[in-house]
């Protein structure tokens, strides 16, 4: 239950200090370490600890729910890939049309 919590918490974050995990995952400054460590084991979140700032870094989570919100998002990211794609595309030809050779 803690693990759901914790992944719900970091969807909307980028950064989660110690004495946040603390509160919320109701642990001990001792025990947050090895709670983020696992919580990566699952695979569920990719992270960085960082001790000096006493953080954690959010890379990516799974998502618990994929709302239509999500879907729009990952249709316009990869519209944009698709495009960039394309131009990429058309500067690979142009610069070797250039050089005088050909697909």
């Amino acid at each position: 239950m803690r693990l759901l919590t914790f992944l719900q918490s970091a969807e909307n974050q980028k950064e989660i200090t110690f004495d946040t995990i603390e509160k919320q995952m109701q642990i001990t400054a001792d025990e947050v370490e090895s709670f983020i460590i696992e919580a990566v084991r699952t695979k569920m979140i990719r992270c960085k600890i960082d001790h000096l700032a006493r953080k954690v870094i959010i890379d990516s989570t799974v998502q618990r729910t994929f709302t239509k919100q999500h879907w729009q998002a990952l249709k316009e990211k990869l519209e944009s890939w698709k495009t960039n794609l394309a131009m990429i595309n058309t500067n690979l030809s142009t610069l070797m049309a250039a050089q005088g050779t050909t697909k």
